[in-house]
């Protein structure tokens, strides 16, 4: 008969036969494209900020330290936190820990900031940008 196939020794119509194969799979491929396209989103978003904190990084070559690192905790400052580790900022700093370490436990002295575990929070953007 036309449309009909041998399955197991059982004669099924072909129509029967793909949606019993293939029942369920839309659904499970649909997802996993919704999943697939949330992830290359995140990634997309991730790759923008990391382009655009090291566009920043280079702009603030060229001044001393205590510059340097008011102009990054300003501009990397989301909601007045920097949540990244001293490490971190020394090594976009492209200094040793200890000397990044000096210059903020002199502006937390001044009130400009407060360091806190693995984040910094910007007390006053606008005085820790001018002093510097």
């Amino acid at each position: 008969m036309p449309g009909m196939q041998e399955a197991g020794g059982c004669a099924m119509h072909s129509g029967t036969m793909n949606q019993g194969l293939f029942a369920g799979q839309t659904e499970v491929l649909a997802r996993a494209l919704y999943v697939g396209q949330r992830l290359d989103l995140r990634a997309f978003e991730h790759a923008q900020r990391l382009a655009a904190s090291q566009a920043r990084v280079l702009a603030l070559l060229g001044g001393s330290l205590a510059t340097q690192a008011a102009k990054l905790l300003a501009e990397e400052a989301v909601q007045g936190r920097v949540e990244l580790p001293q490490r971190t900022l020394a090594a976009m700093l492209g200094v040793q820990r200890p000397s990044l370490n000096k210059v903020l436990k002199d502006r937390e002295r001044d009130g400009l900031i407060r360091i806190g575990y693995s984040s910094i929070e910007v007390l006053d953007r606008t005085r820790l940008i001018t002093r510097g």
